[in-house]
């Protein structure tokens, strides 16, 4: 019999990215929903599905399936990964950025 598999302990830097991920999704459902100038009652009525259902998921509590992210990317008419992009976030002010600035506009703190 061979030896066992070894499992590596992920990097810091990747178990930081998954336990980010669901905090990035939902500020980016919602960051994207407004930006295309949307009300989450008419999203959802387009799905199909309750309003509080896309609170849910704009609140990271619950995450949509991979059917309803893409039905979701045609809707805002986005690719998918634009839900998970790291977006840029002053913690200071507590403000979101939807362009690649590096410094908060309001206080001028690096933005994370």
């Amino acid at each position: 019999m061979g030896e066992p598999a070894k499992v590596r302990k992920p990097t810091e830097e990747v178990q930081a990215a998954r336990e980010s991920a669901p905090g990035i999704l939902s500020n980016n459902l919602v960051k994207i929903r407004e930006a295309k100038g949307l009300e989450r009652e008419k999203v959802a009525r387009m799905m199909g599905k309750a309003d509080i259902t896309l609170l849910t998921w704009e609140q990271g509590s619950r995450m949509p399936t991979v059917r309803d992210l893409m039905a979701l990317a045609r809707i805002y008419d986005v690719t998918p990964d634009a839900f998970f992009e790291p977006t840029p976030y002053c913690p200071n002010c507590n403000i979101y950025y939807t362009d690649a600035d590096v410094f908060c506009s309001r206080c001028a703190a690096k933005l994370q």
